[in-house]
């Protein structure tokens, strides 16, 4: 199956269902009236958590490591998905804790609320590294936002580092 991208928009893609009509636009992708125009990878979009310190209630910023059809805000926290694409999204974040501290990651989809699909880890008596890892469906939605938030009950902020991956679903 190839999978066309729709050169108006850099998170859209034309995708040709078994009928031969375009998953996106409902025409024949090689007639005019079908926006994709040339093939691209089917891939997962990567994105690496920017090192630095964060404290309670800090959404983590990304930095691009690869893939296609995720776009990322001015202050690198968010993650706008394609519109109307399913996702099953994996992360591993890892903090540097205080003895008897905890880390919990919450994911947010577009909204005030977190989605139950939180994470978390807690360190011992000494200072430790700890990973979260975490993995959940998203449902496709107009306009699609992500943004993961970290909770701890450290007085100080971490040491942050980790990863992110989106895959987006065929249709």
């Amino acid at each position: 199956m190839n999978i066309y991208r729709n050169q108006s928009s850099p998170f859209f893609y034309c995708t040709p269902l078994y009928s031969g009509t375009c998953a996106g636009c409902g025409a024949a992708p090689s007639s005019p009236s079908c926006p994709g125009e040339y093939p691209v990878p089917y891939s997962a979009s990567q994105w690496l958590v920017e090192p630095s310190w964060y404290k309670s209630g800090d959404s983590l910023r990304w930095s691009y490591r690869g893939g296609e059809g995720v776009g990322i805000s001015p202050d690198e926290a968010t993650l706008a998905l394609t519109p109307g694409r399913d996702y099953f999204v994996s992360y591993l974040i890892q903090g540097v804790l205080p003895p008897r501290a905890s880390l919990e990651v919450l994911p947010y989809f577009g909204s005030e609320d977190p989605i139950p699909f939180s994470s978390s880890g807690h360190s011992g008596i000494q200072e430790e590294r700890v990973g979260v890892s975490g993995g959940f469906l998203l449902p496709a939605a107009n306009p699609m936002y992500l943004t993961l938030q970290l909770a701890t009950n450290s007085p100080a902020p971490i040491s942050v580092t980790g990863s992110l991956h989106l895959f987006p679903l065929p249709y």
